[in-house]
């Protein structure tokens, strides 16, 4: 009869009641405890016991189990996943110094990029605030020259953003090695910082704008763009002249990225420098710029400047002459005036924010009609800032302006969601990036 073979032995030692603690075996042979142990786990409650005996084992579990991580998972998809989530939970109990030096050496071997994945998705699990260059540094290919694959790409994003959550500090510390990276690590952390930064992510993708070159400013102007996609109109006048700076670059690539984010992020004060860009001599620029007028403007005029020339010269009067008179009627004059006012207002679609909140004035009024009608112009203005006016209003005491309010938030809505349903422009404009 054959004797059972050490890792039998080793798992039977595992599994008998009052068997040597594994911090002993491991003494005597740490790859076989590890291999024991991880072989053990087929349901959930063995991942707890099985951590817990891996962090008894010490430093010298370290590398075996990341062996163990490396390695080809074989076999029920579950049981793969349990063994991953056990190995995992015993790194992250040993040593964090043992750990990150052992994925530093990893950042000097060969390029297996399977090897670095792991590494990475360990690393985005320690606590702490990990270590920023080493996920940089594993998420290289290890070959001078060489792009990291896909995989290894969205492996370092998911470490970063690992990183992040557990300490938003990190969110900053990632913003400041920007300009300092590869191409390609910028557009992994232009992503994280998008994903990550909150309130502030547009603001820190701003803030870089201008400092790393071309092919930096064209990824971050494409996230700035995403951002406004997804979330809408941006508040932050700071950011929104950063990017409507890029307008005037000789570079037209980088000018029709900007024209992109400018409208989704909704600037209405960048209308008059789009109206200039229809007489540019780059013809996408010029499709860019006359796209974001109409989604802007919501006015349907040819890609030719002369009209939209002649309309913004209109508008430019129009605000210089009448937008104060009309604030001062709706805010003190007779119905009358206050009427008067909503529709000539209604009619305003250069500066539409401004014009909003001039409009919002007239839902103070007592007068029912008057703010029912301001209501009805303020459904053909669907921004941002229009349906925080309305909602001051769907709770009105009188049910009929209540129910004008709400039916006006409906029609904001619809015409949001139909502005921005999904494009493939961003997309196929990221592709093309590192």
């Amino acid at each position: 009869m054959r004797a059972p073979s050490p890792f039998l032995v080793s798992l039977v030692l595992v599994l008998l009641p009052g068997a040597p603690s594994l911090a002993q075996a491991g003494k005597r042979d740490s790859t076989a405890a590890v291999e024991a142990l991880v072989a053990g786990v087929s349901r959930p409650v063995d991942c707890v016991r099985a951590i817990e005996e891996l962090a008894r084992l010490g430093s010298g579990a370290v590398a075996p189990l990341f062996e163990s991580l490396c390695a080809s998972a074989e076999g029920d998809a579950l049981l793969g996943a349990l063994r991953t989530a056990t190995i995992h939970g015993g790194l992250a109990r040993l040593p964090r110094d043992e750990v990150l030096a052992l994925l530093a050496r990893e950042t000097r071997a060969t390029g297996n990029e399977y090897r670095r994945e792991a590494g990475l998705d360990l690393l985005g699990r320690l606590d702490g605030r990990g270590d920023l260059k080493l996920a940089l540094e594993l998420g290289s290919s290890g070959e001078p020259g060489s792009p990291p694959g896909t995989r290894l790409r969205a492996a370092l994003e998911r470490a970063l953003l690992g990183m992040c959550e557990r300490d938003g500090g990190t969110v900053r510390s990632l913003a400041a090695l920007f300009a300092r990276v590869p191409a390609v690590a910028q557009a992994v952390i232009a992503a994280v910082l998008r994903q990550a930064g909150g309130e502030a992510a547009a603001s820190l993708l701003a803030a870089q704008l201008g400092g790393a070159g071309a092919e930096a400013d064209g990824i971050l102007l494409l996230e700035l763009g995403e951002i406004g996609r997804r979330r809408g109109a941006s508040d932050d006048l700071l950011v929104l002249e950063r990017v409507r700076g890029i307008l005037g670059y000789p570079d037209p690539r980088l000018r029709v990225l900007a024209c992109l984010a400018l409208e989704t992020l909704r600037d209405h004060e960048a209308v008059p420098d789009l109206v200039v860009l229809l007489d540019d001599d780059d013809s996408n620029l010029r499709r860019r710029a006359h796209a974001a007028l109409r989604s802007l403007t919501r006015l349907r005029f040819p890609a030719e400047s002369e009209q939209w020339l002649a309309w913004l010269s209109d508008g430019l009067a129009w605000w210089d002459e009448r937008a104060e008179p009309c604030r001062i009627a709706l805010v003190s004059g007779t119905p009358v005036e206050a009427a008067a006012s909503v529709q000539e207002l209604a009619r305003q679609r250069l500066f539409v924010h401004h014009a909003v909140s001039i409009l919002a004035l007239a839902l103070q009024r007592t007068e029912p009609d008057i703010v029912k009608s301001a209501c009805r112009a303020l459904a053909t203005m669907p921004e941002r800032v229009t349906e925080r006016a309305l909602l001051t209003v769907v709770t009105h005491p009188d049910p009929t302006v209540a129910a004008e309010a709400r039916a006006a938030l409906a029609r904001c809505e619809r015409a949001r969601s139909s502005t921005f349903r999904p494009s493939p422009t961003l997309p196929r404009l990221r592709s093309s990036l590192p």
